[in-house]
């Protein structure tokens, strides 16, 4: 298929994976997607199992999209943690006790959010990160 991303060529088949998704989304069989997508959109070769290709295709794009959400919202709350840790780090520091239980807290929760406690093979894969604020911390505590 020639040209940019918005040829004729791609465009016709995006709506043809769209047309196909909401097909199945409704219950159409591939069978059933196939015959409809054939004569409404003047593709007598289209059958079940281009149906079924299209279908996988769309359901691999929202997989994408919400792997990609998920990792961001991720990051987000990652963030959140690492700026309630550095609001509460001088009190910890200094021995507070109520700071401290925050601290833990704030651990545990890194923990859940970054799935430490789940068995390696269940893990989410996530992007690696320095852990630099925490070593800011420690040193700066020892410095």
């Amino acid at each position: 298929m020639s040209g940019g991303k918005t040829s004729p060529d791609k465009l016709r088949l995006a709506e043809r994976r769209q047309k196909a998704f909401a097909l199945r989304k409704a219950g159409a069989t591939f069978r059933a997607i196939a015959s409809q997508i054939a004569s409404e959109m003047d593709q007598p070769k289209y059958n079940d199992s281009l149906a079924s290709k299209d279908v996988q295709f769309i359901l691999n794009e929202l997989t994408q999209l919400s792997i990609a959400d998920a990792a961001e919202f991720r990051q987000m709350e990652l963030e959140r943690l690492d700026a309630a840790q550095i609001a509460i780090a001088l009190p910890v520091q200094a021995g507070d006790l109520y700071a401290i239980d925050r601290w833990i807290k704030i651990i545990e929760t890194r923990c859940k959010i970054l799935g430490l406690y789940l068995p390696q093979a269940e893990r989410p894969a996530r992007e690696e990160t320095t852990g630099e604020i925490e070593l800011q911390l420690i040193t700066q505590g020892r410095g």
